[in-house]
């Protein structure tokens, strides 16, 4: 038997797969953002080329230190550093307040991890307000006869209001009434409450609710 043989190596198809740029967007725009309210919607892209002349499977991942935000495996064809592929995560927000440093990597077989990183800060603020003039009632009553006061109020910002923070003093021509601070209270939710109250004189009042932080 005659036999006769040649020499095959197999190797790995040259790869150049590089992140060359990571942006945070406003979402459903262009516009690149540093500080982002809580809550506040945003797009993610993570800018790929592959100069390596063959497709590759890119696993392309957005994290916040070792934590994965978003991520996925895409086949990355060849595409200069000058017009890279665009791959985008859309439609996350920050729950907390909070500076983020978030990194657009790319890695898989055969290719050198890369990475480009932003900084973003996620701000809030909490926002006592008196949702309507004081309720009185009655509205006129004889010198010596009481009325009770109702006050509405509500945390309009994105945070929570820390209980016994922010503080409502209810005033008659300027004279302190009555004062109280007001519990914990998360956006968006209300409170009220009801005071009663006597004058010592006759005579028109004007009555107001005036809020303050401790």
């Amino acid at each position: 038997m005659v036999e006769k043989c040649v020499n095959l190596t197999i190797i790995t198809a040259p790869s150049n797969v590089v992140v060359e740029d990571f942006e945070v967007y406003l979402a459903g725009t262009t516009t690149p953002v540093s500080v982002l309210n809580i809550g506040e919607h945003f797009d993610m892209v993570v800018y790929v080329s592959n100069t390596g002349g063959i497709a590759h499977e890119v696993v392309i991942q957005v994290k916040h230190g070792e934590t994965v935000i978003r991520g996925g495996t895409f086949e990355i064809g060849e595409c200069p550093p000058e017009s890279p592929l665009a791959i985008t995560f859309d439609d996350e927000y920050f729950g907390e307040i909070g500076i983020y440093n978030l990194c657009g990597v790319a890695s898989g077989n055969g290719i050198t991890p890369t990475q480009d990183c932003k900084s973003i800060e996620a701000i809030g603020e909490y926002r006592l307000d008196v949702m309507e003039v004081p309720e009185i009632l009655p509205s006129t009553v004889e010198l010596g006869d009481p009325v009770s006061i109702t006050v509405k109020y509500k945390n309009t910002g994105n945070i929570l209001l820390p209980p016994n923070k922010g503080r409502i003093t209810l005033t008659a021509n300027l004279e302190n009434i009555d004062q109280r601070l007001i519990p914990e209270l998360a956006p968006g939710a209300s409170g009220s409450y009801t005071v009663n109250w006597t004058a010592e004189e006759a005579g028109t009042y004007s009555i107001c609710a005036i809020v303050a932080y401790m």
